[in-house]
């Protein structure tokens, strides 16, 4: 355990969760290290399973700030998206190319799924983000209330990479 912030018993049964979600080989979760220390992440979620139906943690703590999260479920599984979510960067490791890098490799991880397209929701207000993936080739698919649902054909070429 890290010498960090304690968990509380939710955070920690959170983290459980995400724990054994990756563990039945619902995604991956990339960090990104610079001498040791991490700066950032992404997680991707592939495909919704053969059934159709996203896991009950994805539901739960990933499309839980969807207007409609079942909807949203709905539409991963009918279009056989991997989901792009969590990417963060440090803010004093910003700007160095790091986001980048974790996008691009969202975007190699999806292709080995072999999903159509490896969708993202980012907030509209967030102009740095929404830059990049303009600038990778993602598009614009939709507007979901306070965020933009993006999406990056996975039978593209990535711009600018």
């Amino acid at each position: 355990m890290s010498a960090g912030v304690p968990l509380d018993p939710t955070q920690r049964a959170g983290l459980e969760r995400l724990n054994d979600f990756l563990s039945s080989g619902g995604g991956v979760l990339r960090v990104a290290r610079l001498g040791g220390l991490g700066v950032g992440h992404v997680l991707v979620i592939y495909p919704p399973d053969p059934t159709g139906r996203v896991d009950d943690w994805v539901a739960e703590h990933v499309l839980d700030d969807q207007v409609d999260p079942r909807a949203a479920a709905d539409e991963l599984c009918a279009r056989h998206s991997a989901l792009m979510t969590d990417l963060l960067v440090v803010p004093g490791h910003r700007r160095r190319g790091i986001g980048r890098v974790l996008v691009l490799d969202a975007v190699e991880i999806a292709r080995q799924t072999a999903a159509a397209e490896l969708a993202l929701f980012v907030a509209k207000d967030n102009d740095p983000a929404r830059a990049l993936y303009d600038q990778l080739g993602f598009l614009v698919h939709r507007d979901a209330g306070a965020q933009l649902r993006y999406v990056y054909s996975l039978s593209s070429t990535i711009s600018g990479a």
